[in-house]
């Protein structure tokens, strides 16, 4: 499944972890992007909170299963199903 990626990055490569935006500032790094050209999809508070500190577009999708969308406070957009995300990016 890994092809279908242009950059993966895994917990183990850093020590801060969400809602520290290192993980995320490290992945737009690898793509040569900048965080204001960048959206992060994520179904957490800690996901949102994350995107905002790496200056990125937060956009919380409230399918996750343990987060519902109403604790999204922080992000951009919230979508409620799967086929709304690609209006949105």
């Amino acid at each position: 499944m890994g092809h279908l990626f242009d950059v993966v990055v895994g917990g183990d490569e850093h020590e801060k972890q969400k809602p520290e935006p290192d993980l995320l500032l490290l992945a737009l790094e690898r793509l040569g992007a900048s965080p204001a050209d960048a959206a992060y999809v994520g179904d957490s508070p800690f996901d949102m909170q994350a995107a905002r500190a790496a200056g990125m577009y937060a956009v919380g999708v409230g399918w996750g299963g343990i987060h519902g969308g109403e604790s999204l406070t922080d992000a951009d957009t919230v979508v409620h199903a799967p086929e709304e995300l690609l209006a949105v990016l």
